[in-house]
C-alpha cells in the first residue's frame, strides 16, 4: 500500500501538540505536532479532517474523520463526517459502528464507554454490548461501581449490574464515596441577577437546585445547602460550596460543623487548603 506523506507544517495549528515553544517558526519535527503512542502512531488533523501518521509522517489512517481521540493501543474513539461516534483500530477497521450521537473513551477501571443513541444513554463494553442499557435520559460517570441515572425527570442510582440502589426521586444524584451520594432538590431560594452564562448553579423548571448528602438508606447526612456537587468526600467530611460567599467549605457529617478556609489564605489557595484537611488522617 502506498502511503501519502505530509510535512509537520501541514498540520492544523489548532491540533498541534504543544511540546515545544513555537516562537513563530513552522514546526519541522513530528514530535512538535502530535504525541506518538507506544506503537509509534499519532493523531493529526489537516483542514479540520482527522487521521493518523507513523513517526515518518506517513498516513496510516486517512484524513476522513471529524474527530479522533487516541486513548489506548487498541482502539481510537472516532467521529465520522456525519457526527456519529464509533470506534476504529489502528488499521482503520471499524470495531464499534458509527451509531452513537455521543461516546466517551473506555474508562480504564471499568472498561466501559458512556454512549448516547436516539437520545438515550447507557454504557457499552468493547464488544458493543450494553452493560448499562440505553434506557436513561442522562447518566453520570461511574464512581465506586455506581452511576447516577435520569429517568422521567428524576434521578436515581444504579450499580454496574444495573440494579437499582437509590430510587428515582431526586433532581440530581451522583455517588461520591462508597454508599455516599450527593443528591439535588428544587428549592424556593431565589438568586438575584444571576448570569446563566456562568454555568455554575443548576436550575430546573426555573427553580434553583441545591444539594445534600445521603447514605445508602437515604438518611440525610447534610441538608440541601451546597450550591454545587464537588465530588470530594473523606474522613466523614464533604467539600461543599457557598454561592453567596463564593467559596468552598467542609461539612462534617458527624458533628454537623462547617469549616471555611482562614481569611488570610489567598483566594486561589483556599480550596486546596480544605482538600488537604479533607485527606488528613
Amino acid at each position: 500500500m502506498i502511503l501519502n506523506k505530509l510535512l509537520p507544517k501541514d498540520i492544523d495549528e489548532s491540533s498541534v501538540y504543544c511540546q515545544y515553544e513555537n516562537n513563530g517558526k513552522e514546526p519541522t519535527e513530528w514530535e512538535q505536532v502530535t504525541m506518538f503512542n507506544n506503537q509509534g502512531y499519532g493523531i493529526i488533523s489537516v483542514d479540520e479532517y482527522f487521521g493518523a501518521i507513523n513517526r515518518n509522517g506517513e498516513i496510516i489512517i486517512p484524513l476522513e474523520y471529524s474527530n479522533l481521540i487516541d486513548f489506548d493501543d487498541e482502539l481510537i474513539l472516532a467521529c465520522n463526517v456525519n457526527d456519529f461516534w464509533g470506534f476504529i483500530n489502528w488499521k482503520n477497521e471499524i470495531v464499534i459502528p458509527f451509531e452513537y450521537s455521543y461516546a466517551s473513551i473506555f474508562l480504564e477501571k471499568y472498561n466501559l464507554s458512556k454512549v448516547c443513541k436516539n437520545g438515550k444513554y447507557g454504557y457499552i463494553d468493547r464488544r458493543n454490548q450494553e452493560v448499562i442499557p440505553l434506557d436513561y435520559d442522562s447518566i453520570t460517570i461511574i464512581n465506586f461501581n455506581e452511576i447516577g441515572v435520569l429517568r422521567n425527570g428524576k434521578w436515581g442510582i444504579v450499580n454496574v449490574q444495573n440494579q437499582l440502589i437509590i430510587d428515582f426521586k431526586y433532581d440530581f444524584a451522583i455517588c461520591i464515596a462508597e454508599n455516599i451520594y450527593y443528591v439535588g432538590k428544587e428549592v424556593a431560594e431565589k438568586i438575584e441577577n444571576y448570569d446563566l452564562d456562568l454555568d455554575l448553579l443548576t436550575f430546573k423548571n426555573g427553580n434553583l437546585v441545591k444539594f445534600g448528602l445521603i447514605d445508602e438508606n437515604e438518611n440525610l447526612l447534610m441538608e440541601y445547602e451546597s450550591y454545587t456537587t464537588t465530588g470530594f468526600f473523606a474522613n466523614n467530611k464533604v467539600l461543599a460550596f457557598d454561592y453567596h460567599r463564593n467559596e468552598n467549605y467542609l461539612f462534617d457529617i458527624i458533628s454537623k460543623e462547617r469549616m471555611y478556609a482562614p481569611t488570610e489564605i489567598n483566594e486561589d489557595e483556599k480550596t486546596d487548603y480544605l482538600k488537604n484537611i479533607l485527606l488528613e488522617k
